[in-house]
């Protein structure tokens, strides 16, 4: 039997360090003192020309009629020709725009009026010189006694899709004055010429702001499907239904990462989607963003780790695993870390401070601690409690970053300003869409607060679940984020950086819990988070109707009761409960026993990584039921134990404590009460089952190699859910779906039309060092024996004329965490010289 390996390269050594996220730099922020048809040629581009600091003066929103007459913000800039400026409106639309006014002072004296003869259009300032927009294109320029002078203004731009307006002056407006010793005020005004709409408050070349800071911080973005992840990256895979026809993916956020310039924050690099972006270059993309700064991948596991009853030696195994992963595929190790999905304990953060980490990323419910609106209607205490999650906090110990998004309407409290919002009709997917072609005028608001207000170690973050938003599509990503490369108010930056500016930590930092205790609370009536009876979910309880999700007195099932299914909705024979890591005789208390005492080798990883993808979404729950998925999973958490029996063998081979002669075993490798059947030998472990009489597992051994895997089953490396098409109650015998079929095993077989005897139950019987299975209508009679490195099967049919054998080979999968794996394949001699070899013999 051949078995294959990606040949490993030397891990190179990552530094951790703090990073500062530096922005490539852009075009020379001197421009030419272009002509106003230049500036149309280049409006598109506002991001290459002005920079934080040309920004002069910010202006609350919400102070004028409508927000497209709202001045947001003021710049200015020396040119080689003049000075430019820049007015940024909220929300700039074709057809509605309002008469633009822009007074600089330069000198002692001069005049008020906007208009001549109006006192109801007055300036603060003693302007020298008026600039007046009536449209589009038309610019003027007066001096303090009306007099125009179209030799001052140089052009003009308006830009609707970014919301700015450009004037230029030539040298000629400002001759023998100190530039820096001028003051400017801008203003729009209603066509009829009788009103102000909005003023600015007047401003110096010398003044300067605050800015909002922002994450933008997205996950779900990959998925582990290996080669077929390639339509989620740049492709049709997510959401198929919606623009049928344009290609999406998450690589169109990357383009947009690359060219704004601005940094991106993923929380989903996890584990399982290794392999298959390494394989697709998707990894190469990433090293290549970080190292000019652009990305920032926090650290992560897989699904549903860090939950309150993993025991903290397996969640820093699990955190050690990860980072060996991540230094063999050189990607990075931020110094902020979240687990997805997590539910901590106490205990769980002083084991992420021990792992050396900084700072924690978390979503909202565990701010349960640090402040919580118990009265809605009181606007004050929701301003103060959303407010609070600006700041970074320290929970038992160590910073926290938290999402602002969830449960909190994108960040959104009540504000007159706002006036009346039709809660019913809102969207976060059509939020992410934007408006008129720019970042949605919620985050606008929201930001421009931020930026104006005095405290400036604050941030604001923006992001979910990458396939909840429509940034995939190529046109709405770009939109969002050269609107926000175009306003320099707002800073878009990374937890990382923020964790590295020594800001003030909120907090004390010890809530006085214990170990064990939750860090999660959720103690208000009428709780709608899924999570709601969360301390329930794992050993069962009883509701207390504190929520609508669950009324009073409904039984909430555990996952400690729920016994696995064998086959056929039929539970395992053994009986045995998952159970926890303090329940002897529980398959969770086994397995990690196991796991604990296994030897420091390859397969014993390869084990962990299985109990790993097997306990995530452990807890999940529908209502008070533990969900398909939950079960799903938890029927393959046990077979981990078929792994660690390998990583014995492996040892006490290394050792040369396994003879050349083979051996047929019967053991219950798994705890299900059944027997598996196992053929051995210092070159081959193989595991059969008597489902199908199939090879479930194989192992070989090789004095350059060691052990690989040669031979695996979906359970050990796909991540299964019940959505997707599996069925929890085959138990062990669930097949991949439609999709993915595949052989999940060696030595399947079928009769050519229907995969009949694929996992139907045969009898097995060990006959000296030779396995027998027979199926149950008694059609099918196979034999296994091992001869060196050879399996060698034969087949004895009755009834009928021919079968088909499936053969599932597995590329050894620790190597697929490789750099480049899958350029590096080759063929592996367990042998001691002679060609490895699979025979398989037919006769009647």
């Amino acid at each position: 039997m051949d078995g294959f390996i990606s040949r490993r390269h030397m891990a190179g050594i990552i530094l951790l360090a703090v990073i500062s996220w530096i922005v490539p730099a852009h075009l020379d922020a001197q421009d030419t003192g272009a002509t106003s048809m230049l500036k149309a040629e280049t409006s598109n581009g506002l991001w290459t020309r002005w920079f934080r600091g040309d920004l002069k003066m910010l202006d609350p929103w919400g102070d004028s009629i409508s927000d497209g007459d709202d001045i947001a913000a003021v710049y200015a800039r020396e040119t080689l020709d003049g000075l430019s400026f820049r007015i940024d409106l909220m929300d700039l639309r074709e057809g509605s725009m309002p008469r633009i006014f822009l007074a600089v002072d330069t000198r002692s004296g001069g005049n008020t009026l906007l208009e001549a003869g109006s006192a109801a259009l007055a300036s603060d300032i003693s302007w020298d010189l008026l600039c007046t927009l009536p449209d589009t294109s038309t610019l003027t320029v007066y001096d303090a006694d009306w007099i125009p002078h179209p030799e001052y203004g140089l052009g003009v731009d308006v830009d609707f899709r970014d919301d700015a307006v450009e004037i230029d002056l030539s040298d000629s407006a400002l001759s023998g004055v100190d530039l820096y010793g001028i003051r400017f005020q801008a203003f729009t005004v209603d066509d009829g010429l009788s009103a102000i709409l909005d003023r600015s408050e007047p401003a110096a070349m010398t003044d300067s702001t605050g800015c909002a800071k922002l994450v933008l911080q997205f996950g779900n973005g990959f998925i582990g499907h290996g080669p077929t992840g390639v339509g989620w990256y740049d492709g049709f895979s997510m959401r198929p239904e919606e623009r049928p026809g344009e290609r999406r993916g998450f690589r169109y956020l990357l383009d947009a990462v690359e060219q704004y310039g601005l940094p991106l924050t993923l929380s989903d690099l996890r584990i399982e989607q290794f392999p298959g972006n390494e394989y697709l270059r998707i990894h190469e993309r990433i090293r290549e963003l970080h190292d000019d700064g652009l990305i920032d991948p926090l650290m992560t596991l897989t699904y549903g780790h860090f939950m309150a009853w993993q025991p903290q030696d397996v969640d820093e195994k699990s955190i050690e695993i990860a980072e060996e992963f991540r230094t063999a595929l050189d990607l990075p190790v931020s110094d902020v870390f979240f687990g997805y999905e997590a539910m901590y304990s106490a205990g769980d953060v002083e084991t992420i401070k021990d792992a050396g980490y900084g700072a924690v990323f978390g979503y909202d419910q565990y701010r349960y601690w640090t402040g919580w609106i118990d009265d809605w209607s009181d606007p004050k205490a929701v301003q103060e409690d959303i407010e609070s999650l600006r700041k970074i906090r320290r929970i038992n110990g160590i910073p926290f970053f938290f999402d602002q998004r969830t449960g909190n309407y994108q960040g959104f409290y009540p504000d007159e300003r706002w006036g009346t919002i039709d809660w019913g009709s809102y969207s976060e997917y059509v939020q992410y869409e934007g408006t008129d072609t720019g970042l949605d005028l919620w985050w606008r608001r929201i930001l421009l607060d931020m930026a104006i207000n005095e405290d400036q170690e604050q941030y604001f973050s923006i992001g979910t679940d990458f396939l909840l938003t429509p940034w995939s599509f190529p046109d709405v990503v770009d939109a969002n984020f050269r609107w926000l490369a175009s306003h320099p108010w707002i800073e878009v930056t990374t937890y990382s950086d923020l964790l590295s500016r020594g800001w003030t930590v909120e907090g004390d930092g010890d809530l006085g819990l214990d170990d064990e205790a939750l860090l999660i609370q959720y103690p208000l009536d009428g709780d709608g988070h899924y999570n709601a009876y969360f301390p329930l979910f794992y050993y069962g309880g009883v509701s207390d109707g504190h929520s609508p999700l669950v009324p009073a007195g409904v039984q909430i099932e555990g996952y400690f009761d729920y016994v696995p299914v064998l086959r056929d909705g039929v539970s395992i024979p053994s009986g045995r409960k998952m159970g926890d890591d303090r329940t002897p005789g529980t398959i969770v208390y086994e397995t990690l026993t196991a796991l604990r005492s296994a030897p420091g080798n390859d397969l014993t990883r390869l084990a962990w990584l299985s109990y790993f993808l097997n306990t995530g979404e452990q807890v999940f729950h529908n209502g008070p039921n533990l969900d398909e998925t939950a079960k799903l999973k938890a029927n393959y958490v046990g077979h981990t134990n078929k792994i660690v029996a390998a990583a014995f063998w492996a040892d006490s081979t290394s050792k040369g404590l396994i003879s050349s002669q083979a051996t047929a075993l019967m053991r219950d490798l798994d705890l299900d009460g059944e027997m598996e059947f196992v053929l051995q030998n210092d070159r081959i472990f193989a595991i059969f089952e008597n489902d199908g009489g199939r090879l479930e597992y194989a192992f070989t051994w090789g004095e350059t190699e060691g052990a690989i895997q040669a031979v695996a089953p979906t359970s050990q490396y796909f991540l299964m859910d019940v959505g997707w098409g599996w069925d929890p109650s085959e138990g062990e015998t669930a097949t991949a779906p439609s999709w993915n079929r595949a052989p999940d095993a060696a030595f399947i077989q079928s009769d050519g039309f229907v995969w009949d005897y694929d996992y139907t139950s045969f009898e097995g019987t060990i006959r000296a060092d030779t396995l027998r299975f027979t199926s149950q209508d008694k059609q099918i009679t196979k034999a296994f024996l091992l001869e060196g490195s050879t399996i060698r099967a034969l087949y004895d049919l009755s009834g009928i004329g021919f079968i088909e054998i499936g053969m599932g080979l597995v590329v050894h999968m620790l190597n697929m965490f490789d750099r480049d794996w899958s350029e590096c394949i080759g063929q592996v001699d367990v042998t001691g010289g002679s060609q490895n070899q699979a025979t398989h013999r037919l006769r009647r």
